[in-house]
């Protein structure tokens, strides 16, 4: 997905409507719809609004696809400094239904032979949730790694 896409999803698919992110973000519904709209060349959306957008939202897809855009992902960190066995279990527990879900979209969208933009868009988003889930996975045993006695002998060592 595109950033201008996501910033368009994220204003359109917003509770409210763009309406209310307008409100809530301080700028008029007009100019924010213009500013989001990829067709439209003669309004822009800052980086500024970028940010009061995703912090008013609370969905930071506009970070996943500029992300994308340079070949990586954007990995939230958990928000709990304490892990634990049960957070690992956890993880693996959503990214078995994610993965599902990727599976469930593809199969699909792909059933008539081809894929429209659309499901295009639908598939990168789920593949986006089920990487963004192994990656808080990985970050959560890295972590139990570090408390871990063997972290302690590898580095002394």
């Amino acid at each position: 997905m595109r950033v201008l896409e996501a910033a368009y999803r994220t204003v359109h698919e917003s509770a409210g409507g763009a309406a209310a992110v307008a409100d809530g973000i301080g700028v008029g519904k007009q100019v924010l719809v213009n500013k989001v709209n990829p067709n439209n060349n003669s309004h822009h959306l800052g980086l500024e609004e970028a940010v009061k957008l995703m912090e008013f939202t609370g969905d930071i897809q506009i970070l996943h696809a500029l992300a994308q855009e340079f070949s990586g992902i954007f990995v939230p960190l958990p928000g709990s400094p304490l892990i634990t066995d049960n957070a690992v279990i956890t993880d693996i527990s959503e990214m078995s239904v994610k993965f599902g879900r990727l599976v469930q979209e593809v199969v699909e969208d792909a059933k008539d032979g081809e894929i429209t933009g659309t499901e295009l868009n639908r598939i990168e988003g789920e593949a986006m949730r089920l990487r963004t889930t192994l990656e808080t996975l990985l970050s959560h045993v890295r972590a139990m790694y570090e408390k871990s006695p063997s972290a302690k002998q590898t580095r002394t060592a």
